[in-house]
């Protein structure tokens, strides 16, 4: 059996954080902290997810001895990513907090409650809770969220998806 060696986590820029776990006997998909979904096998290296709407489709990339480094999902390559708990300090997130926009594009509120970072989209009024990954960086249904720390401890932008750049503004 393959599925010891697919637990985990994986990350894609644009989707978050997928997470693969046994539950009940049962090879499930979580995606961003959503709920578990069963994947039923259609081949050794390839799942379909249970009952998902829109169908969705999990492929393991062959690899050697060791963990599955990456999967497919829908054609979106995610790759294993660790995540060390304990590294974890949510004292560090408060300097998060704030607010960020783009020019000419959208402006997001970041909170911090009970350990958990929200971001806000000002502009549409819709809000998601974001994973840790690591004191950094954090995945969402928007995709990964990075706070760039400057030398002298300062947060100043906001990057998401390794691609847009936020300048905090309070």
């Amino acid at each position: 059996m393959l599925w010891p060696t697919y637990v985990g986590n994986y990350v894609y820029n644009e989707g978050g954080i997928a997470t693969l776990q046994v539950v009940e006997d049962q090879l499930c998909l979580s995606i961003n902290g959503g709920s578990w979904q069963t994947l039923k096998a259609v081949k050794d290296d390839l799942y379909d997810v249970c009952d998902a709407d829109p169908p969705l489709t999990v492929g393991f990339l062959p690899f050697t001895g060791g963990q599955a480094t990456y999967i497919v999902l829908n054609a979106s390559p995610w790759t294993r990513v660790v995540i060390n708990v304990k590294a974890l300090n949510p004292t560090l997130w408060e300097k998060y907090v704030g607010t960020y926009s783009r020019p000419a594009d959208r402006t997001y509120k970041v909170t911090l409650s009970e350990s958990v970072i929200s971001i806000c989209n000002t502009d549409i009024h819709d809000e998601v809770r974001c994973i840790p990954i690591d004191n950094t960086h954090f995945a969402s249904e928007w995709g990964v969220f990075e706070f760039v720390v400057e030398a002298d401890g300062q947060v100043q932008k906001l990057i998401q998806i390794d691609y847009w750049m936020f300048q905090r503004q309070t």
